[in-house]
């Protein structure tokens, strides 16, 4: 007896099932292009850090900022220690409370948040000079050996302020960019106003923690050249953040980084008491924001950036870790 079905004769619902699960393990299949492997650190101890901030790589160098410590750590592409740079205090080569810093070249510039100011170092560790600014500093991003960008968070109540600001290396201030409005609710501004500034294949970008767009490619004047959006193949996580008259907000990543033509997004996760925290996973997105794949870590990915064919991890309990990329096809 035959057996004859057609196309029109399958249930509408069987067919929505059934394209769910194709894209799903098309998602999934996906991720297991990158394939990695824990490596072992070129140190006798486990290395681990008070307040890890930030992590960037140049060269043949990764700089790790801690900002309790009030030092950045530098190591080798197989993770030996080279030695430091700044330490704590108010003097030339000191700092408090830095929220960021940004590596090229042959340098290394950092926030002093206490000192309203910008600090220049060497690859190895040398004092360079300063200038200072006349607000509290969020994020830096170095444009060229004279020109940077430094981002300011606003104030409860400020209306129509400046989010981005361009100084030259003499602390002249020469552009300004990203009006902003805080919506007068500082717990929420905390979330609606969260940024990162990010080198992505030689270009100045704003990525954009939380909200409908992901990100903004900017010109080396703070404008917008490009709006990066939200492919709707990354998964986002709708979060309620703990304020008094509670809003949703979407948060699209924990933390960023890129290398040459990627960009890898730390994908939000919620902790054991229901806040947003990091999770295992990393999204790698191509220029245009298109997911080619997700990286499972063993740990939850606090901070991350790569070198070579390795990327450095920061850890959920603030230890570095090494992971040697062994596969990558997109």
């Amino acid at each position: 007896m035959k057996f004859n079905l057609s196309f029109k004769q399958v249930p509408a619902n069987i067919i929505f099932l059934f394209v769910i699960l194709i894209f799903i393990f098309s998602f999934l299949f996906s991720g297991q292009k990158i394939r990695l492997r824990e490596v072992k650190i070129e140190e006798s101890e486990e290395i681990f850090f008070s307040k890890p901030i930030d992590i960037e790589s140049s060269g043949s160098r990764v700089f790790i900022l801690d900002s309790q410590e009030s030092t950045v750590r530098i190591f080798s592409p197989a993770g030996k220690f080279l030695g430091s740079l700044g330490r704590y205090g108010r003097g030339p080569g000191e700092f408090i409370g830095s929220n960021d810093m940004s590596v090229s070249g042959d340098e290394v510039a950092l926030i002093d948040r206490e000192g309203r100011r910008i600090q220049f170092f060497d690859h190895e560790g040398s004092y360079r000079g300063e200038f200072k600014i006349g607000f509290i500093a969020h994020r830096l991003l170095s444009l060229s050996e004279d020109k940077f960008i430094i981002s300011s968070l606003p104030r409860v109540f400020d209306k129509n302020v400046f989010l981005l600001h361009g100084f030259n290396r003499q602390g002249k201030e020469i552009f300004q960019a990203e009006k902003v409005s805080s919506s007068g609710n500082g717990a929420f501004d905390f979330f609606l106003f969260q940024h990162h500034l990010v080198r992505v294949n030689g270009q100045p970008v704003l990525f954009k923690n939380f909200g409908p767009e992901l990100a903004f490619f900017l010109n080396e004047n703070g404008q917008r050249t490009r709006v990066l959006k939200i492919d709707p193949a990354l998964p986002v996580l709708q979060f309620q953040p703990p304020l008094s008259r509670p809003k949703k907000v979407q948060a699209s990543f924990w933390s960023v980084s890129a290398c040459k033509d990627r960009i890898y997004l730390i994908l939000p996760g919620r902790m054991e008491d229901g806040d947003l925290g990091p999770s295992r996973q990393v999204a790698v997105l191509n220029l245009e924001g298109k997911l080619e794949g997700v990286i499972d870590f063993p740990v939850p990915v606090y901070k991350l950036t790569r070198i070579d064919n390795r990327f450095f991890v920061i850890d959920d309990s603030a230890r570095l870790r090494l992971f040697e990329l062994i596969e990558e096809k997109f």
